[in-house]
């Protein structure tokens, strides 16, 4: 005897929902505080690099190695109540592995005082491999886009002592930015305020943005066009407050830069106003 129905065949998962279910394993992991889920979601020998965010705020940056030490962030976050939301993904899969990029908005607000809260809108790099079960994260980096209330929700505040603070050679830890950019934070007194190390690559663009409160500019090596101004090692500039240019280095370079404020980057399609460009 046979029987027919209306429904369409069940298909199995296909790869970009597999792919995208392990980030919601490791989204759902850590709001019901589910040890079992959120080891689902990582390969056994996975890294989750979390230096970014911390450095925004002044805290050091741990980059969890191996399931068994990601799973200590339940104990973190045991004080707080988490709500992770996952959009926008772009998966691409090459046979048993596969890439994601990913917004993922993380609030965080404290047991003890709901009216304590952080918010961190992030976006997730991710790599992934293939296993009887679908898709686990192998490699994760998570970077801060902006963030909203108290960072001492999740961050310790600064450790009271003799004001000093002290990087040494080889400690700098450098944030890919894009565009053959990258920063090392030195001193952060604020989210994207503080000093640092830039460094641009040979052929490296930064686009248009205006700095609110200036910028100081100490060229390190190399050789670097910001606005109308071409900087070689030893060069200094200082971009007043409202200051507006972009940079470029067609051969690299290494540099100081310290901002008391955020820098804000403007639309591509602006044009630099040479008036307020640093000159």
């Amino acid at each position: 005897m046979t029987t027919t129905t209306d429904h369409a065949p069940i298909t199995p998962i296909d790869d970009r929902t597999a792919v995208v279910d392990a980030l919601y394993r490791f989204a759902a992991g850590q709001d019901d505080r589910d040890p079992a889920v959120l080891r689902s979601a990582f390969t056994d020998e996975a890294t989750l690099d979390f230096t970014q965010p911390a450095q925004r705020f002044g805290a050091a940056g741990p980059v969890f190695r191996g399931v068994d030490e990601i799973l200590t962030i339940l104990d973190i976050l045991e004080p707080l109540v988490t709500s992770h939301v996952v959009t926008n993904p772009q998966v691409a899969v090459d046979g048993d592995t596969a890439t994601m990029r990913a917004l993922v908005a993380a609030q965080h607000v404290r047991r003890d005082d709901p009216a304590r809260h952080l918010l961190l809108q992030n976006v997730y790099d991710l790599e992934l491999r293939r296993d009887s079960d679908g898709f686990r994260i192998s490699t994760m980096l998570i970077r801060t886009l902006w963030s909203d209330g108290d960072p001492t929700v999740l961050f310790a505040p600064p450790t009271p002592g003799d004001g000093l603070t002290l990087t040494r050679a080889g400690e700098h830890r450098w944030i890919d930015v894009g565009d053959g950019v990258s920063i090392a934070a030195l001193r952060v007194v604020g989210a994207g305020a503080g000093s640092a190390l830039l460094r641009f690559a040979p052929g490296a663009r930064s686009p248009a943005h205006r700095h609110p409160a200036g910028e100081d500019l100490y060229i390190l090596s190399g050789r670097v066009r910001v606005g109308d101004v071409v900087l070689e090692a030893g060069d200094y500039l200082h971009t007043p407050a409202g200051g507006v240019h972009d940079a470029a280095s067609e051969d690299g370079a290494l540099m100081y830069i310290s901002v008391p404020e955020p820098v804000e980057f403007l639309p591509t399609d602006a044009a630099v106003d040479s008036a307020t460009a640093a000159r």
